[in-house]
């Protein structure tokens, strides 16, 4: 690896910090970690870029790790594609209900 580039404050870009996940990302699917990093946006909390590290791997360990009824998980997986599908990865609080009702 080597040195980022950093802005005024110190930082490292926007653009570097994507490069340095994809290429994290990479070698996580190439050794079958079942394991990706993700960069969200809080836009109905603080607007904050958030990223997050979430299991890939559908297996009855990960299944059996909630406390969430049938019908919840089925509102939590439509929230989650409609996360994934958003250009902006974002969904609106208004968005989140109608898939739970």
């Amino acid at each position: 690896l080597h040195a980022l580039e950093q802005d005024e404050a110190g930082a490292p870009s926007e653009e570097e910090l994507d490069g340095y996940m994809r290429l994290i990302n990479r070698k996580l699917r190439e050794f079958a970690m079942y394991l990706e990093i993700r960069k969200r946006r809080a836009v109905e909390l603080d607007q904050k870029v958030y990223w997050v590290l979430v299991s890939t791997k559908a297996d009855e360990i990960a299944k059996s790790g909630t406390d969430l009824s049938a019908k919840e998980l089925v509102a939590f997986k439509e929230i989650l594609k409609e996360l994934a599908s958003s250009s902006a990865g974002n969904i609106r609080g208004s968005e989140i209900k109608s898939k739970c009702s």
